[in-house]
């Protein structure tokens, strides 16, 4: 292994943890903006249910981000320089 390699395996790491982190931030954030948007309606039956699809996609947006930076891991890992 050279020099080189190590160095594209690293970046090639921090890009995966990259991913997954950022993944998490966006859903965290979507999941705060809804709750201030849903907390600033009168209530109503369906603006339960809005805050509710967007949490399920905020929770399917990070386990996508986070498979998606294991793969890239895991990738990295296994690639041959």
């Amino acid at each position: 292994m050279t020099m080189t390699s190590d160095r594209g395996r690293f970046v090639r790491r921090l890009v995966a943890v990259g991913i997954a982190i950022s993944g998490w931030a966006i859903a965290l954030l979507v999941v705060r903006v809804g709750l201030d948007w849903s907390d600033s309606q009168p209530y109503a039956p369906w603006v339960e249910t809005y805050y509710i699809v967007l949490a399920i996609t905020a929770v399917l947006l990070a386990v996508v981000a986070t498979v998606t930076g294991g793969l890239l891991w895991h990738r990295a890992r296994l690639r041959p320089e």
